[in-house]
């Protein structure tokens, strides 16, 4: 919900005794907060991800998507499937945009597939 904001500054120790030259560094967190997700209805949008852009080859799961009335997509489940392992690279919403990105990696077979959706766009590679 939150990211964290760091900020250095530094305390010189020179004014204080004038023959040490010596800087202390001192962290300072700061906590700037995420802009909302957003709510309201939404459509669920639901796609079968494969290995092979004809839908004919092994099948690395499905990925789910709620598509706003706004017109803000966001993230919402990921089925991994045949021994894929899933990543969600981007989640949409407000704090990556309105892009939607999933890895899909077979350890065994070296495979990649990367499914990609944006208002008015789905690309699956």
């Amino acid at each position: 919900m939150f990211q964290r904001i760091v900020r250095p500054f530094v305390l010189s120790v020179l004014s204080l005794f004038p023959a040490v030259a010596l800087s202390i560094v001192v962290q300072s967190a700061v906590f700037a907060k995420e802009s909302p997700a957003p709510t309201g209805s939404y459509t669920l949008i639901t796609n079968n991800v494969y290995d092979r852009g004809d839908q004919t080859g092994l099948k690395a799961g499905t990925v789910s998507v709620r598509a706003y009335q706004s017109g803000a997509l966001v993230f919402d489940s990921l089925t991994e499937e045949n021994g894929w392992v899933a990543f969600v690279a981007k989640d949409g919403g407000t704090s990556s945009g309105d892009r939607v990105v999933v890895e899909f990696d077979h350890p065994e077979l070296g495979g990649l597939v990367r499914f990609m959706i944006e208002p008015g766009k789905l690309d699956i590679r």
